[in-house]
């Protein structure tokens, strides 16, 4: 069975460096913009994992996170930021996501 993944950046480089990591090992890949739009996504099509970025318009990733974990409770979510923050690592870990991750 197939493995999908919601990608979710602002930055439309980001997403397809993202795309083409997650893809050559065999997920299948989704994308959206900013949160609010994952949100949307995630419902529709009930991914196996979320890759959120951190800063994004509309909802960010700090704020579309618990929303997505109400929607789907079993989904790993990834937290990345384009920063060196341990704000933002320590910040994600603490609201219950599986995991920060520094570009």
């Amino acid at each position: 069975m197939t493995q999908s993944i919601l990608l979710v950046d602002d930055n439309r480089v980001i997403r397809q460096v993202l795309r083409g990591m997650f893809e050559a090992i065999g997920f299948v890949c989704s994308e959206s913009e900013d949160g609010e739009q994952a949100v949307a996504e995630a419902g529709r099509l009930k991914p196996e994992l979320i890759v959120l970025d951190h800063s994004m318009p509309v909802i960010n990733g700090l704020e579309a996170a618990p929303l997505l974990r109400k929607l789907l409770p079993h989904t790993p979510i990834i937290v990345h930021d384009v920063r060196e923050s341990r704000i933002c690592h320590s910040s994600s870990r603490r609201r219950g996501h599986g995991s920060g991750l520094k570009r």
